[in-house]
């Protein structure tokens, strides 16, 4: 598939980040663009956190443009943790939307050009 969407929970600890990227993490890479949708979590804790960061890395360094990567539905507690650790410094704000089908309209233009 040329785009993926990666769904998190209402809440994103230590071991459920483990699970998460033993399940997701090999699959980024055959993606031209992935979402990651954050409108359901409402807490993260630091190793999430850092998780998410090595999504948002691996998806954008092995995509075929810095564009590949949307984040949806960014509010509240996962806001404030990524935002302290600069996991969205590398995401282009025009693809940091408030929700999945924003999400879907970015993904279009992102596929349309790449």
């Amino acid at each position: 598939a040329r785009a993926g969407l990666v769904s998190f929970p209402p809440r994103l600890t230590v071991a459920s980040a483990r699970e998460t990227a033993r399940i997701v993490g090999p699959d980024l890479k055959g993606h031209q663009a992935v979402i990651f949708d954050l409108s359901r979590t409402i807490y993260l804790d630091e190793t999430a956190a850092l998780l998410i960061r090595e999504f948002v890395n691996t998806t954008l360094d092995a995509g075929p443009q810095p564009g590949g990567c949307i984040i949806a539905g960014l509010s509240g507690n996962p806001a404030d943790m990524l935002n302290a650790l600069g996991v969205l410094d590398r995401v282009p704000e025009e693809n940091i939307v408030p929700d999945t089908h924003a999400a879907a309209q970015r993904l279009r233009v992102i596929l349309e050009n790449g």
